[in-house]
């Protein structure tokens, strides 16, 4: 297969870089190239290739330090001089070597998914990708992220988020629940999903740091009337206080996962629930409501300028009483929270895409 564009993907665990790959082929209509790490879970996906140098969890020190050193210039080597699409980047090394290639005036697109405005992300990491921002064609999921790195000195393109249409299975009938045998079982301590069926199930998804909302839960809890489980996923555990207060409200803690689970296994949970909640205190533009969108799970989130583009109002809330409030309503009487279909996501990225490789060529 001969190749015209290079994405460069470290992420073990999000399909983002598979889904923009597809979107890629459909906006250039040209073969797509995607690195990334050695053990990730990929589908088929028509046109797209897999190069698979960045190191596996699975190999050896050696090996890890090898694959890490040489994944960067494989990027660049594969690309040549034609585009290339960096999805992250690992750290400071990864971020130089991209910010060589781009000084080199060779097409390098870098997509800032937390600009350092609105989540800075620490350490070296940060320092790295603000570095490449400098040079490199820097693209944002919305204008307002654009409006927010105007002092960039080079440009900031916005194309907007994919949906999950590949790593879902596109045109697959998905439904808000889904046969007891179908659910994981992963092994941990305490109830598994095949353990609770009889209640409203309500998804937390992702990692419970700070600014997806944990301590927001326990005064949604307490306004929505209980009689609800709470399907955490991810590994991540809710911490031991917020837990208890779950409980005093009625909220049973389902907890399926003892590591990360896989694509399928992540989807099919969060098939199964009514509902997912989005209790974010900081937010760019979520991953996680943009995956339960494409699987037709209506989400209930604190109020945002970025997820009042994706959200109804009649699904966001002011604060997490409020949350609780709209969550006990919801179960009782369901309606719609989103303004678009997925697939109409799916065609602004693909437009958004062929404008910028156009301009950035």
């Amino acid at each position: 297969m001969s190749h015209t564009l290079t994405i460069y993907d470290p992420n073990h665990l999000n399909p983002y870089g598979i889904e923009l790959a597809a979107t890629l082929v459909d906006a250039a209509a040209e073969n797509v190239s995607l690195v990334l790490p050695a053990d990730r879970t990929t589908v088929p996906v028509q046109r797209v290739s897999y190069v698979r140098v960045l190191a596996g969890s699975r190999d050896g020190l050696v090996t890890k330090l090898v694959r890490r050193l040489l994944a960067p210039f494989r990027a660049w080597r594969s690309s040549g001089r034609r585009p290339l699409v960096i999805v992250w980047t690992r750290d400071v090394f990864d971020a130089f070597v991209f910010y060589i290639r781009a000084a080199f005036g060779y097409p390098t697109f870098f997509i800032y998914h937390n600009p350092p405005n609105i989540r800075r992300r620490p350490g070296f990491g940060g320092a790295g990708e603000r570095m490449l921002a400098r040079r490199a064609i820097v693209c944002v999921h919305s204008e307002e992220l654009a409006l927010k790195l105007s002092h960039t000195p080079r440009r900031v393109i916005v194309t907007p988020h994919p949906s999950y249409y590949v790593t879902t299975g596109a045109g697959r009938q998905t439904t808000q629940s889904t046969p007891a045998n179908s659910h994981p079982q992963s092994p941990i301590a305490g109830t598994s999903l095949n353990q609770a069926l009889s209640r409203p199930r309500v998804a937390i998804l992702g990692s419970l740091r700070p600014d997806k909302g944990i301590a927001n839960l326990p005064s949604v809890s307490a306004s929505s009337n209980g009689g609800w489980d709470c399907i955490v996923l991810g590994p991540d555990r809710i911490p031991e206080l917020c837990a208890e207060e779950l409980q005093r409200a009625d909220v049973t803690i389902v907890q399926p996962f003892s590591a990360p689970p896989t694509d399928h296994e992540l989807q099919d949970a969060l098939s199964s629930c009514a509902v997912m909640l989005a209790p974010y205190t900081s937010v760019t533009e979520s991953g996680s409501v943009i995956l339960a969108h494409t699987l037709g799970v209506p989400t209930l989130a604190l109020r945002s300028s970025a997820l009042e583009r994706t959200i109804r109002s009649s699904a966001l809330a002011d604060d997490p009483s409020h949350l609780g409030i709209l969550l006990g309503r919801f179960l009782q009487h369901p309606w719609s929270t989103y303004y678009f279909t997925p697939s109409d996501r799916q065609s602004l990225a693909v437009h958004a895409w062929r404008r910028a490789l156009a301009t950035g060529r």
